[in-house]
C-alpha cells in the first residue's frame, strides 16, 4: 500500500513544480528554471554517492551518458519555454505522453 501513498506524494510534487515553474517564468528566464530545477536536487542526490557502489563503468556507459544528458538539457528547456507561452492545461498534459516515445 505504501506504493500507493508514494505514487500521490510523487503526483502531487510534480503538479507544484510545475506551478511554481510557470510563476517563476513570469519574472525569470526559462535557462534559470531549468537549471534551477537540477541544481536544488543535487544537494539532496548527491549523499548518495557515499551510500551506493559505483560498480565499474566502460565507455559505452558514458557515451550514453553524455548524449543522455543533452537530450535533457534540451527537453527541459523547451518544456519551460512551452510552459511559459501557454497555459498549463495545455502543455503538462502532453508530459503524459513521454512512455509513448520511451518504447
Amino acid at each position: 500500500m505504501i506504493w500507493f501513498v508514494l505514487a500521490l506524494l510523487t503526483a502531487f510534487s510534480e503538479s507544484l513544480k510545475d506551478i511554481a515553474s510557470k510563476y517563476n517564468l513570469k519574472s525569470v528566464d526559462p535557462y534559470i528554471v531549468a537549471w534551477a530545477t537540477v541544481a536544488l536536487s543535487l544537494p539532496l542526490l548527491l549523499p548518495l554517492l557515499l551510500i551506493v557502489e559505483i560498480p565499474p563503468l566502460n565507455g559505452q556507459f558514458w557515451l550514453t551518458l553524455l548524449v543522455d544528458s543533452a537530450l535533457n538539457v534540451v527537453a527541459a528547456i523547451l518544456y519551460f519555454k512551452a510552459i511559459s507561452l501557454a497555459d498549463l492545461s495545455l502543455t503538462v498534459p502532453l508530459v503524459t505522453f513521454t512512455p509513448v516515445f520511451c518504447w
